[in-house]
């Protein structure tokens, strides 16, 4: 899997649990760092959980150009 993904997850969501994101990332071979705690809900609308969203956005794109590639 590469670098380039993030996972964004409330441990607090009623609608998936955090712990599907967590065994994700553990089946997945994705850093640990790769699955961000965040927000109080499912809809990650609060302005911490947006920053959140737009920092990993940047940071795909960052890998994607090759800024932060693990090849």
């Amino acid at each position: 899997m590469n670098s380039g993904t993030v996972i964004l997850h409330s441990r607090a969501d009623d609608m998936v649990p955090f712990a599907h994101s967590e065994e994700l990332v553990k089946n997945s071979g994705l850093s640990a760092s790769a699955l961000i705690e965040v927000g109080d809900d499912h809809r990650l609308a609060d302005p911490e959980p947006l920053r959140k969203m737009l920092e990993g956005c940047e940071a795909v794109l960052e890998w994607k150009s090759g800024g932060n590639r693990e090849e």
